[in-house]
C-alpha cells in the first residue's frame, strides 16, 4: 500500500471470460493507466463452479490479466445480492488496496460495464467504447470451432464448458431451531440486510457420514459440543445465484437440529422468528423454508 500512497489510483472491474483480453478490455485498462499512477483490476466472480456463461476460474483470469499488465493489482470481487451491497464491497476493496491513501480514485468503465450498477463513494469515468467483439461473441466462436486466436489453453476450458451437458450440484443446509421452536438461526447476508439463508454445510466427496459432518460443522462454527442427531427435512432445487443464467443448478438437502440457544455462540448468524421465515429467507430457499415449517408443525 505504501507504494501508492498519495498517488492517483485507477480502478477497472470486469469478468474477462475470454482466452485473451480483447481490444475493448485493453482500451479501458490503458485509459485507466494514462490517468493513474497505479491500477487495480477487480475480477468479478460468482463463487461457484465454472459454467458456460462463466467458464474460467478466477485464477485463470488473474493470470491472463497479469500477462498483459504485470504491475497491476488484481483482486477478486464476489457477486452480491444487489447493487448496493456489491457497491459497498467494491468500496471496501478499493479502500483496502490504497483508496484511503490516494489523492484521487477514479473508476473506469465502458460498454456493458459495472458503471450502471455502481452507487458507491468513488468517482466514475465512462470510457468511449471501441469496436471490439464481445466476450459472449468470442465464447460462441470457440463453441462453433472458428476461434484461432491466442490463449488456446483457456480457449479449451471455454470450449469444454460451452459444450458439456448441464450439471446438478449437491448442497447441504442446516436449520438450527431453538428449544421453544419459535426461532431459527440463519446466516445473514449483511448485517443491515433484511434477508438471510440457511446455514450451508461444506461437504467433501470423501466424507462417509453426512450426519457426522453436520454435527461437527455446527460444533466448530458455533463453539459448542453437542451430539444431537440432525433430522432431515427434505430436498429441493434452488435457483442458486452462483449459477444465474446457466442451465446448471443446485439440489439442496435441508436438515434441522433443535438446540438450546444458550449453548451457542453465534455472532456469525442471527435468530429469526419462525413466523417470519418465509419473508426473511432469500427467494431461492423459500421452498425449503415452507418444508421446514410443515415438518416442525407435524412434529408438534
Amino acid at each position: 500500500m505504501e507504494a501508492i500512497m498519495k498517488k492517483r489510483l485507477g480502478v477497472v472491474v470486469g469478468r474477462f471470460h475470454v482466452p485473451m483480453l480483447h481490444e475493448g478490455h485493453r482500451h479501458v485498462i490503458d485509459t485507466a493507466y494514462t490517468q493513474s499512477d497505479h491500477v487495480i483490476i477487480c475480477i468479478g466472480d460468482t463463487g461457484g463452479y465454472p459454467t458456460p456463461r462463466n467458464p474460467l476460474t478466477y485464477e485463470a483470469r488473474r493470470a491472463m490479466v497479469h500477462e498483459v499488465y504485470p504491475d497491476a493489482t488484481v483482486v477478486m470481487i464476489r457477486d452480491q445480492w444487489n447493487a448496493t451491497v456489491w457497491s459497498r464491497l467494491l468500496d471496501r476493496i478499493i479502500t483496502a488496496n490504497g483508496g484511503d491513501c490516494a489523492e484521487r480514485v477514479l473508476l473506469f468503465g465502458s460498454r456493458d460495464s459495472f458503471l450502471a450498477q455502481y452507487n458507491g463513494i468513488y468517482q466514475t469515468v465512462a470510457v468511449d467504447a471501441v469496436v471490439a467483439p464481445s466476450g459472449t461473441g468470442i465464447r460462441q466462436m470457440i463453441a462453433d470451432g472458428v476461434y484461432s486466436g491466442a490463449g488456446l489453453e483457456r480457449a479449451g476450458q471455454i470450449l469444454y464448458q460451452m459444450t458439456r451437458p448441464p450439471l446438478v450440484y449437491a448442497a447441504v443446509g442446516v436449520a438450527i431451531v431453538d428449544s421453544s421452536r419459535r426461532r431459527v438461526l440463519l446466516n445473514a447476508l449483511e448485517r443491515d440486510d433484511d434477508h438471510a439463508r440457511f446455514i450451508e454445510v461444506p461437504v467433501m466427496f470423501t466424507d462417509t457420514s453426512l450426519v457426522d459432518v453436520i454435527v461437527q460443522y455446527v460444533n466448530d462454527s458455533m463453539h459448542t459440543n453437542v451430539r444431537r442427531v440432525p433430522t432431515i427435512v427434505g430436498s429441493a432445487f434452488v435457483d442458486d445465484p452462483r449459477y444465474k443464467g446457466s442451465d446448471d443448478t443446485v439440489m439442496m438437502t435441508l436438515f434441522y437440529m433443535t438446540l438450546d440457544s444458550d449453548v451457542l455462540q453465534c455472532d456469525r448468524y442471527r435468530w429469526v422468528d419462525i413466523s417470519a421465515l418465509p419473508y426473511t429467507l432469500v427467494d431461492e430457499q423459500k421452498t425449503l423454508g415452507y418444508m421446514l415449517l410443515t415438518h416442525l408443525n407435524a412434529d408438534v
